[in-house]
């Protein structure tokens, strides 16, 4: 039988003594640097500068943008200009699902008078963003893209290209089938190409949407006199008159009118 200890009970071996006793030298080292933590904490808030704000990188590209029409030197202006572009389109690179990236990138193309690719961009600054609520960008997005679509109608049209311009045109309409300055566009190029109907026809819906737009009426009286209506005419010409009294084609137009006589 084997001997028992003076107390009777089992002898402790030396590591289970160590065993034992480490927990509690685990808990006071614990113990011991929370004061120490605590310190850092403090510290870091109170040297943390609280007037730092965190700026996107596509927002330091569009201001550096927006800044070049700022400066006067006319190679500084260029330098901003690019090395802005150049940043958004690397940012859209990575972050082809995000809405304001192809906005701000959009808005380069618009600067530099780039209009299919700010008619691509901000067509898709448009798809990802449609409908949102928070901080949207799609109305805008909408905007700058009828301001691409119209500049790049304008192009075609100086290039003597009107169908092309119609064409572009009437593909900005699927974006929004009542827009006023596109219809009123649409208007502008069928009355020059002397198809009457579509004339009438697009200004009667930017009417629609702006019933006090003297350019409209005005055009109305140009039709009337192309079919010798002169008392019609007279009349639209006096209605874009009483919008706009400084109207200037308006002016001449009725002036003339006049000086030819009223027949019917």
């Amino acid at each position: 039988m084997s001997k028992k200890s003076a107390h009777g009970k089992k002898p402790v071996s030396k590591s289970e003594e160590t065993e034992i006793n480490s927990e509690p030298w685990s808990k006071n080292k614990t113990m011991a640097l929370i004061p120490f933590v605590i310190a850092v904490i403090i510290f870091m808030f109170m040297w943390f500068d609280h007037d730092v704000v965190v700026v996107d990188p596509w927002i330091k590209a569009a201001q550096m943008i927006d800044s070049s029409s700022r400066v006067q030197d006319p190679k500084l202006k260029t330098e901003l200009l690019e090395e802005g572009g150049k940043r958004l389109k690397e940012l859209v690179i990575k972050h082809p699902y995000h809405a304001r990236v192809h906005f701000l990138v959009g808005y380069y193309y618009l600067r530099t008078s780039q209009w299919d690719s700010a008619i691509v961009h901000q067509k898709e600054a448009f798809r990802i963003d449609s409908g949102s609520t928070i901080n949207p960008v799609w109305t805008e997005a909408l905007r700058f893209m009828f301001h691409a679509y119209t500049n790049k109608s304008s192009e075609l049209l100086k290039q003597n290209k009107p169908r092309e311009a119609v064409n572009i045109l009437n593909e900005a309409l699927q974006y929004q089938q009542n827009n006023p300055q596109i219809r009123k566009l649409l208007g502008n190029i069928y009355l020059n190409l002397n198809d009457i109907d579509k004339a009438v026809e697009n200004y009667n819906i930017c009417l629609s949407v702006n019933p006090n737009d003297a350019d409209i009426y005005n055009n109305f009286g140009v039709i009337a006199s192309k079919k010798g209506q002169n008392a019609q005419a007279a009349e639209m010409f006096k209605k874009a008159l009483s919008i706009n009294p400084n109207h200037p084609n308006a002016k001449k137009n009725y002036q003339a009118t006049l000086a030819a006589g009223i027949k019917n």
